[in-house]
C-alpha cells in the first residue's frame, strides 16, 4: 500500500516535470528558432526535448496525473513575478528546464532506473546549451 502511494506520487511529480522541461525547451526552442534564426542551436535544444520525451512511458505518467487536486495549480507565486522582460523569459526557462531535468534524474531512480542515465544526459546537454544560447541571445538582444 505504502510503496503504491509512493509510486503515483513519484509518477504526478514525472509527469509534472516532464511537461515543465518540455514547456520550457520549447520556448527556448522557439526563440532561437524565430528570434535568433540558429539552425544548429534549434536543433541541439529540439534533441533535449525529444530524449526527454522518450525516456519515460507517457501513458504510464499521465494516467496517474491529478491536475485537478494539486494544491500548487492556482500558482499564487506566479503574480509575485516582475514584469517580464525578453531576458526574463529566456532566464527563467532555462532554469526552468534545469532544474526539472534534475528532478526527473532524481525520482527516475526510484520507479524507472533505465531512464536515469537520459535525463542525466539531458541535463548535462542543457548545461552546454545554456552557454551558448545565453550568449547568443545576449548578442542578439544588444544588437535590436
Amino acid at each position: 500500500m505504502i510503496m503504491q502511494k509512493n509510486s503515483t506520487a513519484i509518477k504526478r511529480i514525472l509527469d509534472v516535470n516532464v511537461n515543465r522541461s518540455r514547456e520550457g525547451l520549447r520556448v527556448m526552442e522557439d526563440y532561437s528558432r524565430f528570434a535568433l534564426s540558429d539552425k544548429g542551436l534549434t536543433g541541439k535544444i529540439k534533441t533535449v526535448r525529444h530524449l526527454i520525451s522518450k525516456a519515460i512511458d507517457r501513458f504510464d505518467l499521465v494516467s496517474s496525473r491529478a491536475s485537478e487536486k494539486d494544491p500548487g495549480r492556482p500558482a499564487a507565486f506566479d503574480r509575485k513575478i516582475k514584469a517580464k522582460t525578453l531576458q526574463n523569459v529566456i532566464i527563467a526557462n532555462i532554469i526552468r528546464v534545469e532544474e526539472s531535468a534534475r528532478v526527473l534524474e532524481e525520482f527516475s531512480k526510484v520507479i524507472y532506473p533505465g531512464s536515469t542515465a537520459n535525463f542525466k544526459k539531458a541535463r548535462f546537454l542543457l548545461y552546454d546549451i545554456e552557454k551558448e544560447f545565453i550568449k547568443k541571445a545576449e548578442r542578439s538582444l544588444r544588437n535590436n
